[in-house]
């Protein structure tokens, strides 16, 4: 798919997003236009973290640009505001942060304001940054660039329908993490290997109580490894919507949703 981090790369005819006090603008613009936000001055008592990304990210550094898209979402350091947050974003995502690349996609996917809902360019985005933590090798964060990447080819979401890639990049995102080791045996379900998708599925609650997950997701490790899987599934999402309604983190809430929806699928 087209880089949507190059200007004129999506084309015309994508969904509109809502921009404040004007028309409806289709994705392209509404990416231009973030680029383009003025920025916000800060308050004159931030404090020293968030004073050194400031200054870091004026000299045009990648990771410090998002450190500070996280603080103005977030409230941390710095007013929320979800339009200097979404123009970090971006902005720290052109410049190659991959966490950065990765939180548009999940931002255009989810349509979070101001970003509109486009599935091809979130996908885009997310198919980005799952190639550059290839490259750059293993992560210290989840790698939900490439789960939610194996999601959208499961569900033909942004892409053509392509099982056999999805199991592939769900099996990727095994490592040692709750969420990557679910990943990882519903993979090894879908590869048509019983004895070690068993394997995997039992070895849950050892794995989540060795990386000390919390008390809710050791109890959807147990309820997995005992073949609850609506039981884990209804557990994550109620886990997603308390992420999106704090707006604490984005990232883990689709994370969370998407295991929920891979195991649960049906209605």
């Amino acid at each position: 798919p087209a880089d949507p981090s190059t200007p004129g790369a999506l084309g015309a005819g994508a969904p509109a997003a809502a921009s404040p006090g004007g028309p409806a603008l289709p994705v392209e613009e509404a990416l231009a236009r973030l680029r383009a936000l003025p920025e916000r001055p800060p308050p004159p008592d931030v404090d020293a973290r968030t004073a050194a990304a400031l200054a870091s990210a004026g000299l045009g550094l990648s990771g410090p640009m998002h450190t500070l898209a996280e603080a103005w979402e977030r409230g941390q350091g710095l007013p929320a505001d979800p339009e200097q947050a979404a123009a970090w974003f971006v902005r720290s995502a052109d410049a190659g942060w991959p966490g950065a690349i990765e939180a548009v996609g999940v931002r255009l996917r989810r349509g979070t304001p101001p970003f509109p809902r486009d599935d091809a360019a979130a996908l885009a985005y997310l198919d980005r940054a799952h190639a550059q933590r290839e490259t750059a090798g293993a992560s210290p964060k989840p790698r939900l660039a490439t789960l939610l990447s194996a999601r959208a080819r499961r569900e033909g979401r942004g892409a053509p329908a392509d099982p056999p890639e999805a199991a592939r990049r769900l099996e990727e995102t095994a490592g040692r993490s709750l969420l990557h080791a679910v990943g990882r045996a519903l993979a090894l379900d879908r590869a048509g290997d019983p004895a070690a998708a068993r394997d995997a599925w039992a070895g849950l609650p050892a794995l989540a109580a060795a990386t000390r997950e919390s008390a809710a997701l050791r109890r959807v490790a147990e309820d997995l490894a005992g073949g609850e899987r609506r039981t884990a599934a209804r557990a994550l999402e109620d886990l997603a919507r308390g992420h999106v309604r704090a707006r604490t983190n984005l990232e883990l809430a689709e994370a969370l949703e998407t295991l929920a929806r891979l195991l649960a699928p049906g209605p």
